[in-house]
């Protein structure tokens, strides 16, 4: 259950690279395995080189929010859900309906990704 509240290793490892360093519960080792950190510790991606945190879905929002001025929110759609993302100027929706809340997320989250990363974009720090 965990697991579908935190990013997956791939989108971790993205936002890694963007500069994420806060303090997570669970992380990815360099095998793809998934681990909670241990009784109360966090973990942060530069503490260590051989491990990427593992944020969970809003601690991924709010940092995107805080460091790269994306805003998201999702919304129910009938039986499914959608969700909406701002980046600066630019605007983007769900083209399919999601299943949960947490899937509009992840989803939402890897489209703000992949717009961060896309060379000619600069976002304010």
């Amino acid at each position: 259950m965990i697991q579908n509240m935190v990013l997956d290793k791939y989108k971790s490892e993205r936002l890694k690279l963007l500069g994420f360093n806060e303090p997570c519960l669970v992380f990815y080792t360099h095998t793809d395995k998934f681990y909670h950190a241990l009784k109360t510790d966090t973990i942060r991606n530069s503490e260590h080189d051989h491990i990427t945190a593992a944020p969970t879905i809003l601690q991924a929002m709010e940092w995107l929010m805080e460091k790269k001025n994306v805003i998201g929110y999702t919304m129910p759609s009938g039986r499914h859900w959608t969700w909406f993302l701002s980046v600066g100027k630019w605007d983007a929706a769900s083209v399919d309906e999601c299943i949960s809340p947490a899937d509009a997320y992840h989803e939402m989250i890897s489209t703000a990704l992949d717009f961060l990363e896309r060379p000619a974009v600069s976002s304010p720090e």
